[in-house]
C-alpha cells in the first residue's frame, strides 16, 4: 500500500480554508468533519440495504453484476482533477441514487443547503489537491464504507473490512 501524502483531515482542512468567507461564518471546521461523517454513515445505510448511492461531482458507490460493492468517479470529477480509473468492474443492475440528503439533515441537525454545500467545497479541494500533487497519494475516507485514493494521478478505492463482514 502506497504512503498517503494527503489524508481526509487535511482535504478537509483545505475545504474549510477555500470556502467562502459567508460559508465560513455559518460553518466550523467541526461542523464540515460532523457533515462529511455522515455522508459515510448515510452512504453505509443505503449500501448496506443493497442499493448504490452517488455523491454529487465525485462518483458512485454501488455493486457490480456479482454483488461486489465498487465506486466509479464520475465525469465531472475525472475532467477536473484530470484523474484516471483503471480497475473498475461495470456498475449491475442494483438501483442507486443521489445520497438522501433528509437522511443527512435528520442525522446532523444542519440545514440541506450547508449540507450540500459542504459536500460541494470537500469535492472541489480533494479535486484541487489531487491534480496539484500529481505522484502524490490523497486519500479521502467515507467511513464506515470505504476509502478513495488517488495515487499517481489514478483513482482506487478500498472498501473497509467491516463493511465488506456485514455484506
Amino acid at each position: 500500500m502506497p504512503v498517503v501524502d494527503v489524508s481526509s483531515s487535511q482535504v478537509l482542512q483545505k475545504a474549510f480554508n477555500t470556502s467562502s468567507s459567508k460559508f465560513q461564518k455559518n460553518v466550523s471546521l467541526s461542523d464540515l468533519t460532523k457533515i462529511w461523517r455522515a455522508v459515510g454513515q448515510a452512504g453505509d445505510g443505503e449500501m448496506s440495504n443493497r442499493r448504490g448511492g452517488l455523491v454529487p461531482k465525485f462518483g458512485t458507490f454501488t455493486f457490480n453484476a456479482a454483488g461486489k460493492p465498487i465506486f466509479v468517479i464520475s465525469d465531472i470529477f475525472a475532467r477536473s482533477s484530470r484523474v484516471t480509473q483503471t480497475k473498475v468492474s461495470l456498475p449491475g443492475p442494483r438501483p442507486k441514487g443521489k445520497l438522501n440528503m433528509s437522511k443527512l439533515v435528520q442525522m446532523t441537525k444542519y440545514p440541506k443547503q450547508m449540507i450540500e454545500d459542504s459536500i460541494k467545497f470537500i469535492v472541489k479541494a480533494y479535486a484541487e489537491i489531487v491534480n496539484k500533487g500529481r505522484g502524490a497519494s490523497v486519500r479521502l475516507g467515507f467511513h464506515p464504507v470505504a476509502e478513495v485514493t488517488c495515487n499517481d494521478m489514478d483513482v482506487s478505492s478500498a472498501f473497509l473490512p467491516d463493511f465488506l463482514a456485514r455484506q
